[in-house]
C-alpha cells in the first residue's frame, strides 16, 4: 500500500477527534459553573411588622427547573410564581435563555411572611447575579413585583419594609417608580434611608448589583 493513501485517512480521522473534542470543549465551557448568592428581602409579618428574610438561590446546570423550598407551604404557590417570573426578566436582561439551568431558592422565616409575590424584583436580581458570578450590594435593598413583561410593581407594606431595612443596615432601598409611600419625607428623615425608585430589573441591577 502507498504510505500516503494510508497516512491520509489517519489523518482525517485524526482532525475529525480533534473537532469533535473542540467542539465539546467550546459547549460545555460555555455553561456556567453552579453558583449560589445569599441574599435578603423585606416582608411583613401578618402583624402587620416589618422584617428582612435572608435567602438562598442556586443556579446550575440542569433541566430548566425551578425548585422551591420554604419553611412553610402558605405562600409556596406566590412564591414559585414570582421566581418564574424573576427567570423570565433574568433572561431579557441577560439576553439569554436559562433553560439549561436547575435554579434552587430556599429559605425558613415559618409562618411569618405573607407572600412571596413582593420578592419577585430581588429573585430576578439573585437569579442575575448567580449567572454573571458577581455579588449583590449588602447595603441595598428591593421590594417590588415583577409584571409579566419584566417592569416592576408597587407592593404593600413599603413603609414596614423600609424601617425592617434600615434596622438591617440598609442604607439604599429601590422601589417600584410607581410606589406610593405614605410620609415619605419623614420616614427617609427618621431612618436616613436613601429611597431610589426603578422601572425594571436594568435600573435596579445598577444599584444592587457589585
Amino acid at each position: 500500500m502507498n504510505l500516503r493513501n494510508f497516512l491520509l485517512p489517519l489523518a482525517a480521522i485524526a482532525l475529525i477527534a480533534a473537532a469533535a473534542w473542540v467542539s465539546f470543549d467550546l459547549g460545555y465551557s460555555s455553561v456556567p459553573p453552579s453558583r449560589t448568592v445569599s441574599f435578603s428581602a423585606p416582608a411583613v409579618t401578618p402583624e402587620g411588622k416589618g422584617l428582612m428574610v435572608p435567602f438562598k438561590l442556586s443556579i446550575a446546570p440542569g433541566s430548566g427547573r425551578l425548585l422551591v423550598d420554604v419553611g412553610s407551604v402558605s405562600f409556596k404557590e406566590d412564591t414559585e410564581l414570582s421566581l418564574r417570573k424573576a427567570r423570565a426578566a433574568a433572561e431579557k436582561y441577560l439576553d439569554a435563555p436559562l433553560d439549561w439551568a436547575d435554579i434552587v431558592l430556599s429559605f425558613d422565616a415559618g409562618d411569618k411572611v405573607v407572600a412571596g409575590e413582593s420578592a419577585g424584583a430581588a429573585f430576578a436580581l439573585a437569579i442575575t447575579a448567580a449567572y454573571l458570578g458577581k455579588p449583590l450590594k449588602g447595603d441595598v435593598a428591593l421590594s417590588a413585583a415583577l409584571t409579566d413583561d419584566g417592569t416592576v410593581s408597587p407592593v404593600e407594606g413599603i413603609e414596614e419594609k423600609i424601617i425592617a431595612a434600615r434596622a438591617s443596615n440598609k442604607g439604599v432601598f429601590l422601589v417600584a417608580s410607581s410606589q406610593q409611600i405614605k410620609h415619605e419625607e419623614q420616614l427617609v428623615n427618621a431612618t436616613g434611608v436613601t429611597i431610589i425608585r426603578v422601572n425594571g430589573l436594568e435600573e435596579a441591577a445598577k444599584y444592587a448589583l457589585g
